[in-house]
């Protein structure tokens, strides 16, 4: 009997950490606050839910006050953070003022890894689940060079967390 074995390199966070929503914001057309304008409905592809875009983030020339239908993982209740494509596609996430603070703030991807994961650094333990998790994706996903660099970064938030 034959026997052949597979081997192969596997990331130990692949489909466990989400894109990190300063990656989504980077790489969507249009970025806006929005505020639920109907219920959630199962649709081909998905649920989607319609929202009324009140503030955009990206992209000057987007509407504001245009409803859009977006992709969700499960309803949403209040404000949402859109991020369209440039077919005019949407999806959403849940959002607060702080949620939406933070993914106006976070530094781009261009900037230099360990800086951005410096920055990341003081979010990881927030109160906010949603922000304490999309850190997480961002040293989650980041180069272990990275990471290494921010060790410091992590360790300051740490020890005057503690206080």
């Amino acid at each position: 009997m034959a026997t052949t074995s597979l081997a192969g390199a596997a990331c130990p966070f692949c489909d466990v950490v989400a894109p990190p929503l300063a990656e989504r914001r980077d790489a969507a057309a249009v970025v806006a606050a929005g505020e639920t304008a109907g219920p959630a409905r199962d649709a081909e592809g998905g649920v989607r839910q319609a929202f009324a875009m009140r503030s955009v983030i990206k992209a000057a020339g987007a509407p504001r006050d245009k409803t859009v239908t977006a992709r969700v993982a499960g309803p949403v209740t209040g404000t949402a953070l859109l991020f369209g494509d440039e077919a005019g596609r949407f999806e959403a996430v849940a959002a607060d003022e702080a949620l939406l603070g933070y993914v106006a703030q976070a530094p781009r991807a261009e900037a230099a890894a360990a800086g951005r994961l410096a920055w990341f650094a003081r979010w990881l333990e927030h109160a906010d689940p949603a922000i304490a998790a999309d850190a997480f994706s961002e040293f989650g996903l980041a180069e272990f060079a990275a990471v290494v660099a921010a060790a410091e970064a992590v360790r300051w938030t740490w020890m005057n967390d503690r206080r």
